[in-house]
């Protein structure tokens, strides 16, 4: 990922560090959401914290969350294995597969 990071450059990296700061705050939309949702994070994230998501999981009704070990913000590259089958086995679950 670091590679990856270098690659896109100075100019990229701000952009979307801007992106993110200036993005509104949507977390009282979330109470909205009335459908069954599965939130995913790596159990290392440093972008995306443990608070940060188990606060996502309680903000949205009919929500699952899930943490994927030995990755981080990128869980679907790091641990794709382990992430399709956290996917497909919440869809077993919940009776959509």
């Amino acid at each position: 990922m670091n590679l990856m990071a270098e690659n896109l450059g100075y100019a990229s990296f701000k952009s979307q560090t801007n992106a993110i700061i200036e993005r509104p705050n949507l977390l009282r939309k979330l109470q909205k959401l009335n459908m069954k949702t599965l939130i995913i994070s790596g159990s290392q994230d440093k972008m995306s914290s443990r608070e940060m998501n188990i606060e996502l999981k309680n903000k949205i009704k009919n929500s699952d969350l899930s943490f994927i070990p030995y990755s981080s913000h990128f869980v679907m590259f790091e641990q794709s294995e382990r992430f399709n089958k956290a996917i497909i086995s919440w869809l077993k679950k919940s009776n959509n597969f």
